[in-house]
């Protein structure tokens, strides 16, 4: 926002996609693997979760060091998958009245549903 302020006419478009406060630019792999084990600790205590794998972060760990390279047609970026993972994580607490899904637990979802052979991500409900 600050550059778009010191030189508009230098800028067409401009999409910005979130805020985030000075200093905290970057995230560090510490915090992100913590917030990984918090959700492994929920899937613990989550019937449905725990009884599609024993260990959150190990189920994670396996798919990322095994994903494969397309499913069907369709090419599988890996570094694509993880930064969406990244931004899917950051939304994982419901604001009062919003009647969206939460992209934190589906995020865990996708990541289960590869580990459980499905490399679309895709849980599919009857």
């Amino acid at each position: 926002m600050i550059y778009e302020w010191m030189y508009p006419d230098s800028l067409h478009r401009v999409v910005i996609l979130a805020v985030n406060p000075p200093g905290h630019l970057l995230w560090e792999a510490e915090d992100i693997d913590a917030q990984i084990e918090d959700y492994a600790e929920l899937c613990d205590r989550d019937p449905e979760c725990s009884a599609r794998t024993e260990d959150l972060v190990a189920s994670m760990r396996h798919v990322s060091e095994d994903m494969p390279d397309r499913w069907l047609f369709i090419p599988i970026d890996a570094g694509g998958v993880k930064l969406l993972t990244f931004v899917m994580l950051m939304e994982s607490v419901q604001p009062p009245g919003v009647p969206v899904p939460l992209s934190g637990p589906a995020a865990i979802d996708m990541w289960l549903a590869a580990a459980e052979g499905d490399a679309s991500g895709w849980r599919w409900y009857p």
